[in-house]
């Protein structure tokens, strides 16, 4: 009997890869996505612990059972080539996500807990993350405003601006829309290591052992979420482990 289901664990960068490049699209009956912002927190918060967020299923494309439409997930530019390989059908949101909080400049849209409109940038706060007694998700996963300005007292009070990298470096803040970026990690990790201070080198270890890119663990470099993929005649659905909440 042919399996209808076929799984294979893929790493993140490849899944969110094929996001960006339209090999990975959704099919026109998919609702829009619509996490809030702590939703994304805690996702992204997930995947820097190495929790679980379930998997992906995807159907393949190109024979005559796959009748839906192709569309692109939010946030994706268009691409020359539309065709897709695969079609999303269920972890559109964590995927959506994912793919604007680490693959794109653009502030996420999304909304707050009452529903009203954000558009935020998502950053690590160091020292928070790599502190024993932090909570990841309340206090480490950091968003803010699309003009990254964080500002209280109804806006009178200016507390945190990352308008540039010497911003960032200055509040050891890393952002998250660049750890998937080889060329600009290395370029954000000598600029944070430019600066005189014996425990920059150390924080910095460890920072990238326990969050980015660990040995023995599986963050955000190397996440894995299982994909799906399902069987019928010769459409195949898969499902791919791709980190999901």
């Amino acid at each position: 009997m042919e399996k209808r289901f076929t799984s294979d664990d893929l790493p993140l960068p490849q899944i969110l890869s094929d996001v960006g490049q339209g090999a990975l699209q959704l099919p026109d009956f998919q609702r829009s996505w619509v996490w809030d912002d702590d939703h994304i927190k805690s996702l992204l918060a997930s995947i820097s612990l190495s929790y679980p967020i379930g998997a992906v299923m995807t159907l393949q494309t190109g024979n005559a059972d796959v009748l839906f439409q192709p569309r692109l997930l939010e946030g994706v530019e268009e691409q020359p080539k539309a065709d897709p390989e695969s079609l999303l059908l269920d972890g559109q949101q964590r995927l959506t996500s994912l793919f604007l909080a680490l693959k794109s400049p653009k502030p996420v849209k999304t909304r707050d807990a009452r529903g009203g409109e954000l558009h935020r940038h998502y950053y690590v706060d160091i020292n928070k993350a790599i502190a024993d007694d932090a909570d990841r998700e309340e206090e480490a996963i950091v968003s803010v405003p699309a003009d990254r300005v964080v500002r209280s007292d109804f806006g009178r009070k200016i507390d945190l601006t990352l308008t540039n990298r010497e911003e960032e470096i200055a509040a050891e803040m890393f952002p998250l829309e660049i750890v998937l970026d080889n060329n600009a990690m290395l370029d954000w990790q000598m600029a944070y290591l430019d600066v005189v201070s014996p425990e920059r080198l150390e924080k910095w270890k460890r920072f990238q052992e326990e969050i980015i890119c660990p040995s023995t663990a599986t963050r955000f470099r190397r996440y894995g979420s299982p994909k799906r993929r399902r069987r019928k005649r010769s459409a195949r659905c898969s499902r791919r482990s791709t980190p999901a909440a």
